[in-house]
């Protein structure tokens, strides 16, 4: 097969090169350093907060969650569905002195058996447009602001064949939807035209989702014993009539539930139904991390999913051991676990007290508050640290009040500096004051500050000739001013 000139992109049969400027791996030092301090700072500064984060209840469904998502644009509204085909969204106000306050609205009651939905996406361009696919085969966009203006994509009206993955490309306007039976169809957004139907796997297509920065690249991850996860071309898919070359075929699994890629499309994520969790690098995809993680699976459990960071190379999965003896209790702990995802070190377990196995997480946009799937019930996980900073600052101006005359004196006692609490301080200040002692006053520190500035060494003001005043007179000192009105 002969490359496909892709732009900056050269695809051939199983390697895709892409211009390493487009993706980053030449950029400047200082900007590459510069860039690093501040993920540095925030995956600390995050890895702080969740020592902090609580949870609570969103909703319970009737049957376990199956689905979750954030949208892209609106950074306080979440998505959940669930087995019976029920759709409950979680809309959070965010105020100046409380925690997001969530609201749980039923969008979709469900249909009970048989109407269970497997994968939901909102709308990039719209805050009331979700996508939906699932065990019905219906492909279908629901209005959330009106739900009897939903637009239905594919109807496959045979219980044999539904759809289990989805994704839409907003950039090219494509939807592309993947069934039980290892097919995968395109539909177009705009017109609501089936553009091609190919049989790219096997068996089921577990998931589907196309990459961020090159909107042309597709990644699948399907049941298959060879080749679960697979790359390929858009354009190649769009344009094939039979048979079709993958941009890369993946043999390090049998059977993987997502396959899915970071912030930057620069990295792709995927983990097994047994006890792996595989990072690969692009342009070239080469496996760079390999996690030993349990998350196994059975039958009635909602397949355990990774997730990204969204917008740091962190990994977020549920943990769900095998316990040596079944029967006894308590079981083993189920934590969330967070990974660093370039060197796959364990950065936080986060416990929920039921100890339930935590299938699906997703943070959203401004990763502040994490959305799961246990059982159920949907959560959400978010930080109490600043609502007790406002208690306590609250507690703090209401237990003293300190006049300016003991603020100076306070300063002349520590040398100009608070040291510990005002409330210590002000104790200390009342003692010395009692015993007799002299306090400093406020020319003591005057003449102290003085001393201080007499000691910096500041550089020499540079004095303007006269020619250097005419042609910018705005530079002129006050002195040569009134010498120069005085001469007019």
């Amino acid at each position: 097969m002969a490359p496909v000139n892709y732009g900056s992109v050269s695809i051939g049969r199983n390697v895709c090169h892409f211009n390493d400027v487009s993706w980053g791996l030449s950029e400047g030092k200082a900007l590459s350093q510069l860039n690093t301090a501040r993920l540095v700072l925030m995956r600390h500064n995050f890895t702080k907060s969740l020592g902090q984060f609580q949870s609570q209840e969103l909703a319970k469904l009737e049957r376990r969650v199956t689905a979750l998502g954030w949208h892209p644009k609106v950074p306080y509204l979440v998505s959940a569905a669930c087995k019976g085909g029920s759709i409950v969204l979680g809309r959070g106000q965010k105020g100046l002195e409380e925690e997001i306050q969530f609201t749980p609205v039923v969008l979709s009651e469900g249909t009970g058996p048989g109407g269970a939905i497997f994968s939901l996406k909102f709308d990039e361009n719209c805050p009331n447009g979700l996508y939906t696919a699932g065990l019905s085969g219906v492909v279908q966009r629901l209005n959330i602001a009106n739900p009897n203006n939903t637009i239905t994509y594919d109807n496959t009206d045979d219980w044999n064949i539904w759809y289990t993955g989805m994704d839409v490309n907003f950039s090219n306007n494509i939807l592309a939807a993947g069934n039980n039976k290892g097919v995968v169809k395109l539909f177009d957004v705009r017109t609501k035209t089936t553009i091609q139907k190919l049989r790219l796997h096997k068996s089921k297509i577990h998931h589907c989702e196309f990459n961020r920065r090159d909107s042309n690249l597709l990644a699948t991850g399907a049941l298959d014993e060879r080749n679960a996860v697979c790359l390929w071309d858009l354009r190649n898919l769009k344009n094939a009539d039979t048979d079709v070359q993958a941009v890369k075929y993946f043999d390090d699994f049998k059977g993987a539930n997502i396959a899915s890629f970071n912030m930057d499309g620069s990295r792709l994520l995927v983990n097994d139904q047994k006890d792996q969790i595989k990072v690969y690098q692009g342009p070239v995809w080469t496996d760079v991390l390999t996690i030993n993680h349990p998350h196994r699976q059975f039958q009635h459990l909602t397949a355990i999913e990774a997730s990204w960071h969204p917008f740091d190379d962190i990994i977020i999965i549920g943990r769900y051991p095998k316990a040596e003896n079944p029967k006894a209790k308590p079981a083993p702990p189920r934590p969330i676990e967070f990974f660093d995802g370039q060197s796959g070190e364990l950065l936080y377990s986060l416990y929920h007290p039921a100890n339930g196995i935590v299938s699906l997480n997703a943070l959203n946009p401004m990763a502040d508050v994490l959305a799961s799937g246990m059982g159920s019930t949907v959560l959400l996980w978010q930080s109490t640290r600043r609502l007790e900073k406002l208690s306590e600052s609250k507690k703090g101006r209401k237990g003293t009040t300190i006049s300016t005359a003991m603020r100076s004196a306070i300063r002349g006692e520590t040398g100009g500096r608070e040291s510990g609490s005002e409330e210590d301080d002000v104790s200390k200040t009342k003692k010395a004051l009692a015993a007799g002692k002299k306090t400093r006053s406020k020319a003591s520190v005057g003449q102290k500050s003085k001393r201080a500035m007499a000691k910096l060494v500041l550089p020499k003001r540079r004095r303007l000739t006269s020619v250097q005043c005419r042609r910018n007179p705005q530079l002129e000192t006050t002195r040569q001013k009134r010498r120069r009105e005085r001469n007019i």
